[in-house]
């Protein structure tokens, strides 16, 4: 499934106004967290949810969003840039080379 800036505006307003749609849980989009600091990666989950991503997996490490990401296949992806064990750019290479 693709987004497009639509979407995600349209997400962002129901957000803001408190009064989110109901989607069906087959159609919400996926997303993945990828954060080693905890209290950003649940800020940045519980804004994700509040949006209307479902579901939302955290990772605090590359290997284990590799691991997640292999398991699920997520629609949508926060990294952060500066992980301990590879960088956030590496990490976006791997997955986009369909790394298994």
């Amino acid at each position: 499934m693709t987004f497009t800036d639509s979407h995600v505006d349209r997400l962002l307003d129901a957000w803001v106004k408190n009064d989110r749609p109901e989607t069906p849980s087959e159609l919400r989009p996926s997303a993945l967290v990828v954060e080693d600091e905890s209290i950003q990666a649940r800020v940045t989950a519980s804004v994700l949810r509040r949006i209307g991503f479902d579901p939302v997996q955290v990772a605090n490490s590359a290997d284990q969003a590799l691991e997640l990401y292999n398991q699920h296949g997520q629609d949508f992806l926060v990294v952060d840039l500066c992980l301990p064990d590879m960088d956030g750019v590496q990490l976006i290479g791997k997955i986009r080379s369909g790394y298994r």
